[in-house]
């Protein structure tokens, strides 16, 4: 195993933990994203989670460009289906 496998190994392990032992789900979502963000090297990622009403709604982000805040979030509320974690590559 690599160094950076081990590392990877490490926050993955490090996230299952932060979901078992999480008792604020924003908090605890938002600290997922970081670790997922590390793991990964994205620079921008975003997590929504959709109420009973199929409406979604932002729960944790990082690093959203503008266009992507813009109007309350409309262009990513808009594209959002079921719960998701959606994580974009910096270009």
């Amino acid at each position: 195993m690599s160094g950076k496998e081990f590392i990877e190994e490490v926050i993955l392990k490090e996230i299952a933990e932060l979901l078992n032992e999480g008792t604020e789900i924003t908090q605890t979502l938002h600290e997922v994203l970081e670790k997922l963000l590390q793991v990964t090297g994205f620079k921008i990622g975003w997590i929504f989670l959709i109420d009973e009403d199929q409406n979604p709604k932002l729960i944790a982000s990082h690093a959203l460009p503008h266009a992507l805040t813009a109007n309350n979030c409309y262009r990513m509320k808009k594209k959002a289906v079921g719960a998701s974690i959606v994580i974009e590559r910096e270009n």
